[in-house]
């Protein structure tokens, strides 16, 4: 059964524009229960990508956000 309260719960201080993402909220708050940004070779802020990003059509992907 799905997870309501954390998927109801904003991550303080994330702001995410990711429109498209299971976990994208109003007002571009993130309520995935934790992120990873990388990859470890990034050198700028332009080579960095949310890796906990999760498309809202992606079929493993239920809800609150879990994929399997």
């Amino acid at each position: 059964m799905p997870d309501k309260e954390n998927m109801m719960r904003e991550l303080k201080g994330v702001n995410c524009d990711a429109v498209q993402c299971v976990h994208h909220g109003k007002n571009n708050t993130c309520h995935a229960k934790g992120i990873s940004v990388g990859p470890h070779s990034a050198e700028s802020v332009n080579e960095t990508v949310c890796a906990t990003f999760k498309a809202k059509e992606d079929p493993l992907c239920d809800i609150t956000g879990d994929c399997r």
